[in-house]
């Protein structure tokens, strides 16, 4: 059977997956809070996770989330200035698809990618040069999201929004804009 659905060539997401204004409105009520990872990775391709997230996560349902995970869902993993060990959760990362971020990475655990901070909401891999994106406090205005487009460098391979009314059911809109621009 042939696979109708190639590899994106620009990954889309959104910082964190379980933000309070989101389990009202994007979720089903019905929703198990174990699934959310799992129906997050229906619309988006990648997660976000900041240091305050993973530092303060339920080991118990995280684990519950990551077991449920769909498998082309990558998390980028914010560790600023901490260092891989101190990430208690390291283990439910895949290391052929997650990647960490930082300040300045060490080589606890050589298993991950570590791409570097390059600027201000930039991350960057120093050996493919391929980057990700994040773009905070987003306008409602498609065409604004156009001009931030059309000004994305031509090695991001990741694009994270975040903001107020922004979450994972706006990926789609983001994804229909980047693929008319030929960019995802």
């Amino acid at each position: 059977m042939s696979n109708f659905n190639p590899p994106r060539r620009l990954l889309l997401g959104t910082v964190g997956w379980e933000r309070a204004d989101w389990l009202a409105g994007y979720y089903p009520d019905d929703l198990p809070p174990d699934w959310r990872l799992a129906y997050y990775g229906n619309d988006c391709d990648c997660v976000f996770i900041p240091g305050h997230v993973w530092r303060a996560a339920d080991s118990d349902l995280l684990r519950e989330q990551f077991a449920q995970r769909p498998s082309g869902l990558r998390c980028f993993v914010d560790l600023g200035a901490a260092q891989a060990h101190e990430c208690a959760w390291l283990e439910l990362l895949d290391p052929e698809r997650d990647v960490l971020l930082g300040d300045a990475i060490d080589e606890h655990d050589g298993r991950f990618a570590r791409w570097r901070a390059d600027g201000r909401d930039t991350w960057r891999d120093p050996r493919s040069g391929a980057c990700l994106v994040l773009w905070q406090a987003l306008e409602d205005d498609l065409r604004a999201w156009r001009r931030r487009a059309e000004q994305l460098d031509a090695d991001t391979r990741a694009l994270i929004i975040d903001g107020d009314g922004v979450g994972p059911g706006r990926v789609g809109e983001l994804r229909t804009l980047l693929e008319l621009l030929g960019r995802a």
